[in-house]
């Protein structure tokens, strides 16, 4: 060989590629976990948002049904003005959240409304009608019906919600549980 060939420096085996392969292959790992905890991240916001969505839809039916029971309670003329003044409140109440619940969740399909309609109820309040034991009957099923809302007001995750959200929680928390204490005494 002739000295004045510069023969090419001899980094050991593979040293020169395995180094620039190494850094490749670093950067597809990286790549590729950034990816999946974008993903990640993605179904975990998706996942969340509709079950708080799930939760509002719900809630929204269930004042639905609460405001129809207490609209019986008002205008039944077996019902003392008692009945009627606290049905009436009731009735507001309801009203209202599901004003409240519909500008924040869009409201419910009507299978989740079909879901929380109590016939029952209905059927329970005629026939106390016919024994004149209306008024007892309505603040019984109306005792169940605002207990039950108060837990699933109570019930729904706030992590996923704005604060827009999270007032409306507020203020229904606060408005049943004021109708609960008042109906239980």
């Amino acid at each position: 060989m002739n000295p004045e060939q510069q023969q090419p420096v001899n980094y050991g085996y593979g040293a020169a590629p395995a180094q620039s392969s190494q850094k490749k292959t670093f950067t597809m790992i990286m790549y590729g976990l950034g990816v999946v905890m974008v993903i990640f991240i993605i179904l975990a916001v998706v996942l969340s948002g509709n079950t708080t969505s799930s939760d509002l839809s719900k809630l929204y039916a269930q004042q639905l049904e609460i405001a129809r029971v207490a609209d019986i309670g008002v205008g039944d003329d077996s019902s003392t003005q008692n009945t009627k003044n606290i049905a009436s409140t009731i009735k507001l109440t309801a009203l209202s959240a599901t004003t409240q619940l519909a500008r924040i969740s869009g409201g419910a399909s009507d299978t989740i409304i079909a879901e929380f309609t109590d016939t029952s109820a209905d059927t329970l309040l005629e026939e106390a009608k016919k024994t004149n034991e209306f008024n007892d009957a309505f603040s019984q099923i109306m005792g169940i019906k605002l207990n039950s809302a108060l837990t699933s007001i109570n019930s729904v995750d706030s992590d996923g919600l704005d604060s827009d959200e999270k007032v409306v929680l507020d203020d229904l928390s606060a408005s049943y549980t004021l109708l609960v204490k008042a109906f239980d005494s």
